[in-house]
């Protein structure tokens, strides 16, 4: 039985997978992954997140801030995740608190 495998929360714009993030993407799709969900954890991070969902057709993204990433947020910071939130591979904005 071939199974529809869905990582549902993965980071794959962090700076860790600079070195080999391509190698990570294509074992993950070679190994039945079929869905990848990246989430971001800050402005910059969403950005990336998007990025990568733009470029591969297997990867979506989650936006948001994560609770050790909330101190500076101000309102410019929550409209613009606003807007990144319409983008049409983000299937999600988590809000924490």
């Amino acid at each position: 039985m071939l199974l529809n495998i869905v990582d549902t929360h993965a980071h794959l714009d962090m700076p860790e997978f600079d070195i080999d993030r391509e190698t990570v993407i294509r074992r993950a799709f070679e190994c039945g992954v079929s869905t990848i969900n990246t989430i971001g954890i800050n402005l910059e991070s969403c950005q990336r997140a998007v990025e990568l969902a733009e470029k591969y057709q297997g990867i979506v993204s989650s936006v948001g801030f994560h609770p050790q990433e909330t101190d500076a947020v101000n309102k410019k910071d929550v409209d613009k995740l606003a807007e990144l939130a319409q983008h049409p591979r983000v299937v999600a904005m988590v809000r924490w608190g």
